[in-house]
């Protein structure tokens, strides 16, 4: 989920659509109102989440998961069921139950101050999203609304990058209920590309398409989120999980001790 989070951010830097109308702005300021609960003090909100490509090539290419998402004051918390994340007590902890490891590092005031869940609600992804995408929304039925963000970047004039954003959201409280993201990449297809596929195992014959007699290579990726839950109340952020519940610490030997359903993880400190 981090990653596609992440992504998104860099989906909309690298993309050129611009529109740049009133009535673009006000859309822009209404998204960034809906996704405005990811920056309040408090958060309680569970997920589930699809991620897709095609084609298919390895298993991490098509995953479904459920996530839990806390945030009290800068307090965060972050369960998928394959990984943990604590930020607490000018703390970093990461849980990582395939691997069996808990890596445990500090982190400053100001490190945390920027480590937001979904950082768009700020003045410059505004803009972002005023200059890069074109935005609409319609209305899906009395309940909710859509938005539809699209951009399109040519890079010379022969590659091309697609990507679609929808966001359907209550109408009257303005919480998201489900975000899909879409990207379709295109670029002729080289004996490099070619030389990189094969070194690392991959068929061409799953990424090469012919259009109007060239080769490209194509591929397309998605991620679905749908919001469950959502609670900006202190209540909700309260129930949020403590490190300690997963960790014993000893101040005399500045030691870390896994216990419970964890105890026999390998802990590594890197300070």
């Amino acid at each position: 989920m981090k990653k596609w989070l992440l992504y998104l951010l860099i989906v909309i830097n690298i993309s050129s659509f611009s529109q740049t109308s009133e009535d673009s702005a006000a859309l822009a300021n209404e998204f960034a109102k809906v996704m405005s609960f990811a920056t309040q003090s408090y958060l309680y909100c569970t997920t589930a989440t699809k991620m897709n490509s095609i084609p298919f090539l390895e298993a991490q290419d098509t995953l479904s998961y459920n996530g839990i998402f806390y945030k009290n004051l800068s307090d965060l918390y972050y369960n998928n069921g394959r990984e943990e994340f604590y930020l607490q007590d000018s703390l970093m902890i990461q849980v990582n139950h395939e691997r069996k490891s808990i890596w445990i590092s500090k982190v400053d005031d100001v490190s945390k101050d920027k480590m937001n869940f979904l950082p768009v609600n700020n003045g410059g992804m505004q803009e972002l999203f005023q200059k890069k995408y074109s935005i609409t929304k319609i209305k899906v039925n009395s309940n909710t609304s859509r938005f539809e963000l699209v951009a399109e970047r040519n890079i010379n004039n022969s590659a091309t990058v697609n990507s679609t954003i929808w966001l359907d959201y209550s109408t009257k409280k303005h919480l998201p209920v489900r975000m899909e993201i879409a990207v379709r990449m295109k670029q002729p297809f080289t004996e490099e590309l070619s030389a990189l596929l094969r070194s690392e195992g991959i068929e061409e014959n799953k990424l090469v398409q012919t259009i109007d007699e060239v080769k490209y290579l194509v591929r397309a990726q998605s991620i679905c989120v749908a919001f469950i839950e959502i609670d900006n109340t202190p209540r909700g952020a309260g129930k949020m999980p403590s490190w300690k519940d997963t960790l014993d610490y000893n101040a005399a030997e500045k030691e870390f001790t896994p216990k419970g359903i964890n105890k026999d993880y390998e802990v590594i400190k890197i300070f």
